[in-house]
């Protein structure tokens, strides 16, 4: 089973205003237009970055004709895919950001699907008002996980809520979908099993990641097109949980992809 890789960004305080309308160059027009509408520097900041992950990722791979860019189009409830250039192996991506991290994945593979999300845990003061706020999205068995101490409840409903999301981001949807209809089964540190509407995702040929940040827990979900046999049922069933390290990308290789070390 092919496994997704995984960056991560983590974005300085600032950025001198120079620095960011060269690198805003690099997005398309409705992109740029995106990312200037945001109040906060650091909304704006996180948008430019998130757009321009593709382009990084497809430079450092030797995926990318120099001096060209990428041009992407966008599914039905509007995941990016890349258009252009046309790869083979096919390459689905997805991105996610929150505070101060970016978080890319990408995987090759005809028919792949990968989806990533990274949250800021909460402290012990929100939780009880965040586990109120997203409760219809739980299970009943996941509200019996986060009736827990507060300081274990936010990193259990980080876990839940990243491997939700990062499921409906691979397969297109969005929350759209319904997060209450994927189950995650918790226990000991360690997520036994995901399931959609009862099916277990092992079973059908899907894997997953988790890992944590300072302050942040990402997750990502994946199946690659091998894994999947004519009756859409998993050939490699039992994948689950997999170990990712992800790659860590500095703010200096990141914008020397497209404005050099100056």
């Amino acid at each position: 089973m092919a496994e997704p890789e995984v960056f991560v960004l983590e974005l300085p305080d600032e950025v001198d205003e120079d620095t960011f309308d060269r690198l805003l160059f690099y997005l398309p027009d409705a992109a740029q237009a995106r990312a200037r509408r945001y109040h906060h520097a650091s909304d704006r900041l996180r948008s430019l970055a998130a757009g321009l992950f593709a382009t990084h990722y497809l430079s450092t791979h030797a995926l990318l004709v120099p001096g060209t860019h990428p041009t992407l189009s966008r599914g039905p409830h509007g995941k990016p895919h890349l258009s252009t250039p046309a790869l083979e192996p096919p390459l689905d991506f997805n991105n996610t950001h929150e505070g101060r991290y970016v978080v890319f994945a990408a995987l090759r593979g005809r028919g792949g699907m990968v989806g990533v999300d990274v949250m800021v845990v909460p402290s012990t003061d929100e939780i009880d008002a965040l586990k109120e706020s997203l409760d219809a999205q739980f299970t009943a068995d996941e509200r019996a996980a986060l009736a827990v101490p507060s300081a274990l409840a936010c990193q259990a409903l980080t876990t839940l809520w990243t491997l939700k999301e990062a499921y409906t981001k691979a397969i297109g949807t969005g929350i759209s979908f319904g997060l209450s209809r994927i189950a995650v089964d918790l226990g000991d540190g360690r997520t036994r099993a995901v399931r959609v509407d009862g099916a277990e995702l092992r079973e059908l040929g899907w894997g997953w990641a988790t890992g944590r940040l300072e302050g942040a827990q990402w997750a990502v979900v994946w199946r690659d097109g091998d894994g999947q046999t004519s009756t859409g049922q998993g050939a490699g069933a039992g994948q689950g949980q997999r170990e990712i390290v992800p790659a860590h990308v500095s703010w200096a290789q990141f914008t020397r992809t497209f404005i050099g070390s100056s």
